[in-house]
């Protein structure tokens, strides 16, 4: 039985050896073959020399006295021959896998009729191409102009990269391969009909002249890297019919200025493993993103894009120079939200965000410093390997921390890679939003810095609407001018804060309510922002007001009489100060 079985396991094994010599990579003249000595078909596979300029393939060889029919072209066969100039197909080749890869110098192609299959992506990176010209008997393609199509010319497979000009794809399509355009470096312009409904991952990826794409109308989807890298698209019209914008689908356009988002698109650069991904990051010079006032799921802040809720930010427009606070309110700051903002110089985080995803400021050049007011440590999706932290930077990034979080962040890969962490100054101070703290005869008016601005003017009213007062601080939040409507004086301005100004009016009356507006204004005079209120000044409370059954603590403080009672502190007058 012994015997049987060691027999059994030679027989086997004897198989096995005849069934991998089924396929051979052997030399044949100028080219390697895999050789199927069941079928007697065989399969090139490489050249002997890839720097061949011209080649014909035989429609057979002889390995061994055994003739074999040549009938396909496998994967990569010729990748990277980049001195071929012309190849010539003979009748009989039934496949091209991949086989023309980055032949940089390839011309011209012409398939026969024999051919059945061609893997997608042919001839990508083939950057000399001029046409595709494929057999009127062939009954699976066809080529129109040099650019090769299925045969009823429903699906665009490949548009020559060297062909010159604008283009406009006929009207019988209805879909286009992936990157059918991609590395089209002559195409100066694309329109495309309203057969097709989606536009595939790369199609028009690193087509470098092209200034202008001319959109279908009922298009439904651009799909990731569609438009990578089209440095001279100087504009794009979304339709209102899309409703997907995929991850990179616009980046490093860097023509671009300004996208307006339409009210129907529900999925924006979505990406597998961060929380959002970017449809338009690393696009130079986009100053705006703006979005429909209906879109249900996302909103413009200064043309900066959020989601609707403003709770995540998606994407700044890297093409902005400064800096940049991020608005308080904001709870997660997405991957690629500032990534490769190289204009950028100072970033100011808010202590509300809760959540800063991988590479949300990664390789901003010039990115001087950040301010984070989070005193706990914002949450990342931090993957442990080079490349997958807050900044990516190659230079040192100054990030100033709560004095009691600078351990912490020092203790987080995500953020220590390349930041020097030291601690926030005392006197700077997180401004979240305008805030308004009335006196007995005076207001404490807090607000934040907006991007741009040059003025900031307030107005004061009564209840009836007169205007009580106006007044006008410059850039710097220190006041410029005053004009007095009714009796007041004014204190001079406060210290000028990290993200916003203060100033304290006095001379009002007490117990009056009042109404007030703030206006931003850029240099010319553009209103950059509005914010609208009331405050009612308080009644004074004199010392017999003071509840005289508990005892108070009187101290005397910068020549002024305070009163220390229940955990507040009163003025002479009774007045609580705050």
């Amino acid at each position: 039985m012994k015997h049987f079985v060691t027999l059994l396991v030679a027989v086997m094994a004897t198989m096995t050896m005849v069934q991998a010599e089924i396929l051979k990579k052997v030399q044949v003249g100028d080219l390697y073959y895999n050789l199927d000595t069941e079928k007697q078909t065989a399969e090139i596979v490489a050249p002997v020399n890839n720097k061949l300029k011209e080649l014909t393939i035989p429609t057979s060889v002889t390995y061994e006295n055994v003739p074999y029919s040549v009938t396909g072209i496998g994967e990569t066969a010729f990748y990277r021959c980049d001195s071929l100039v012309s190849v010539v197909i003979p009748e009989g080749i039934l496949y091209i896998n991949d086989a023309f890869h980055a032949c940089f110098s390839l011309q011209s192609v012409s398939i026969p009729a024999s051919v059945n299959y061609i893997k997608e992506r042919p001839f990508y990176l083939c950057l000399s191409l001029l046409s595709v010209d494929v057999s009127p008997d062939n009954t699976n393609y066809s080529s129109r102009d040099g650019v090769l199509f299925d045969k009823n010319q429903t699906k665009l497979i490949r548009y020559p990269a060297f062909k010159e000009g604008d283009y406009t794809i006929p009207g019988t399509v209805t879909s286009l391969e992936e990157e059918a355009f991609a590395t089209s470096l002559l195409l100066t312009s694309v329109t495309i009909p309203n057969t097709v409904t989606r536009i595939p991952e790369g199609a028009f990826r690193e087509c470098g002249r092209m200034a202008h794409i001319g959109f279908p109308e009922q298009l439904t989807e651009i799909a990731p890297w569609a438009f990578t890298d089209c440095r001279s698209l100087k504009s794009i019209n979304i339709p209102e019919s899309v409703t997907t914008i995929g991850f990179d689908a616009f980046s490093r356009c860097d023509s671009l200025t300004t996208v307006y988002i339409h009210s129907g698109v529900t999925s924006l650069g979505d990406i597998e493993g961060n929380a959002n991904g970017s449809a338009f990051n690393a696009c130079k010079g986009l100053m705006s993103i703006n979005v429909a006032p209906d879109n249900p799921n996302f909103c413009s802040i200064d043309g900066v894009l959020f989601s609707k809720d403003r709770k995540t930010l998606w994407q700044f427009p890297c093409g902005r120079k400064g800096g940049y606070s991020i608005p308080y309110g904001t709870e997660t700051i997405s991957s690629y939200a500032l990534y490769k903002s190289d204009s950028l110089r100072t970033v100011t985080i808010p202590s509300t965000v809760t959540r800063v995803e991988p590479l949300a400021m990664g390789y901003c050049h010039t990115l001087d410093s950040v301010i984070c007011y989070a005193e706990t440590l914002p949450a990342t999706n931090w993957i442990d390997h080079v490349g997958n932290d807050i900044f990516s930077a190659s230079h040192q990034v100054k990030l100033f921390v709560p004095a009691q979080s600078v351990e912490a962040y020092q203790a987080a890969k995500s953020w220590n890679l390349v930041a020097a962490i030291l601690p926030i100054s005392a006197n700077q101070v997180e401004v979240p939003e305008i805030v308004l703290t009335p006196g007995t005869s005076s207001v404490a008016v807090v607000w934040p810095a907006v991007k741009d601005a040059e003025t900031y003017e307030l107005i004061i009213r009564d209840e009836n609407g007169n205007t009580i007062c106006t007044l006008v601080f410059g850039s710097d939040g220190v006041l410029r001018t005053i004009a007095f409507h009714a009796p007041a004086r004014n204190n001079a301005p406060r210290q000028t804060q990290a993200v916003g100004f203060s100033f304290t009016l006095t001379g009002l009356e007490s117990g009056t309510t009042y109404s007030y507006t703030l206006t931003s204004k850029d240099i010319d005079g553009k209103v950059l922002d509005t914010a609208t209120g009331s405050f009612t000044t308080q009644t004074p409370m004199g010392m017999e007001d003071i509840n005289d059954d508990r005892q108070g603590y009187k101290m005397l403080r910068n020549g002024q009489l305070l009163i220390l009672r229940d955990g507040k502190t009163f003025n002479a007058l009774g007045i609580e100060l705050r």
